[in-house]
């Protein structure tokens, strides 16, 4: 049994959906601002970093900043939301479309589901 708890840093994965016109895209999400700040880069049908691999550190806290960008335009925020992010989670973050816009959406990994980051595939999206 891993233990979770407030001394265990949030990890997460991101997995991209999307797609443009029937073509696969690139998508970034950034998570944290300034020197916490971490990058996820996906193509669409895939997840980073890749199933069984660790999962990437992320930041915690009340207010966690991500954006959503398109590869193509890197600097043009898709979508900009806060979350709250506790030590000890794990996160798996998702492209989505609401009211007809690419988003990020998320949720985070119950430690007594006996999942965990690691174990998520595309498929479970």
């Amino acid at each position: 049994m891993v233990f979770q708890g407030l001394f265990s840093p949030a990890v997460a994965k991101f997995c991209n959906t999307l797609s443009f016109a029937g073509e696969p895209t690139i998508m970034i999400l950034t998570v944290g601002s300034g020197t916490e700040q971490v990058t996820f880069t996906a193509e669409t049908g895939e997840c980073v970093p890749a199933t069984g691999h660790a999962c990437t550190e992320i930041p915690s806290g009340p207010d966690v900043f991500l954006s959503l960008a398109d590869a193509d335009d890197p600097m043009t925020a898709l979508n900009v939301q806060a979350a709250q992010i506790e030590a000890g989670q794990d996160w798996i973050f998702y492209t989505d479309i609401m009211d007809g816009e690419p988003v990020w959406n998320g949720s985070w990994v119950a430690p007594a589901s006996g999942v965990t980051c690691e174990d998520i595939t595309y498929d479970d999206i």
